[in-house]
This record gives structure tokens, C-alpha cells and sequence, in this order.
């Protein structure tokens, strides 16, 4: 658990008033990691959790979406992308529960189960 304070009502889209932008660069300066590289483990990786296990879902899903836009732009970083691409489908889900959708829950729960269990590749023709 992080030291970040959480949000004091978390964002429902249709329900709840929307944080201002500001909201997250605030929370967000202290424990961003010194080394990009460095996502998975560090402070803002474990305050989405935090965020996620109080019930922000939203809010969590806006912590890892910072982190998911560095991890994708490196090839070498695809499985750290993918997992935190997975993390964000699923705390997505959980929203649009929270939001009475849930046609639109199923659909992003399918999302996130297809990108954490990629199909295999087919095998090449040895010609």
C-alpha cells in the first residue's frame, strides 16, 4: 500500500461528479518511477491497486493508462504493455458494472481474457 491519499468519492461516468484533470498529476508527483523502465513494481503501479482495491476503479484506470502510454512504445516491453493493458480492461469491466452496464462489463471482460491469453501462432509452412 502506497502512501497516496485516495480520492474521497470515486468517479462513476452518469453518477459522480468528474475529478478535475488535475486530480492525478497532484497525486501522481511524488511516486512516478525515476526510471521508466521501471513500471511494473513501482509506486504508481502499486497505487492503482490501492485505487482499484478501495473501489476507483476509474481512477485506477487512469494511473495504469499513464503507465501503459511508456510501456507500449518499447518493443522490449511488451509483456509489461500487455499486462497493464489487461489490468486496465478488467478494472474497465469493473466500472461499467458499477455504471449497471453489463453487456458492456461482458464485453470487456472477453477483451481482457483474449489479450492475457493471446491465441497461439500457427505454425509456418517448412517449405
Amino acid at each position: 500500500m502506497t502512501r497516496v491519499p485516495l480520492p474521497k468519492v470515486a468517479f462513476v461516468p452518469g453518477l459522480t461528479p468528474r475529478p478535475p484533470e488535475s486530480w492525478l498529476d497532484s497525486r501522481l508527483a511524488e511516486i512516478v518511477p525515476a526510471n521508466p523502465a521501471e513500471t511494473l513494481g513501482c509506486p504508481a503501479f502499486r497505487f492503482g491497486f490501492d485505487l482499484y482495491h478501495a473501489g476507483f476503479f476509474w481512477e485506477a484506470h487512469e494511473v495504469w493508462e499513464r503507465l501503459w502510454q511508456v510501456a507500449r512504445r518499447d518493443p522490449a516491453r511488451k509483456i509489461e504493455a500487455t499486462a497493464l493493458q489487461t489490468l486496465i480492461l478488467i478494472t474497465a469491466c469493473e466500472l461499467h458494472l458499477r455504471m449497471g452496464n453489463p453487456p458492456g462489463a461482458d464485453r470487456l471482460a472477453k477483451k481482457a481474457w483474449a489479450r492475457a491469453n493471446p491465441a497461439p501462432e500457427s505454425p509456418r509452412d517448412e517449405k
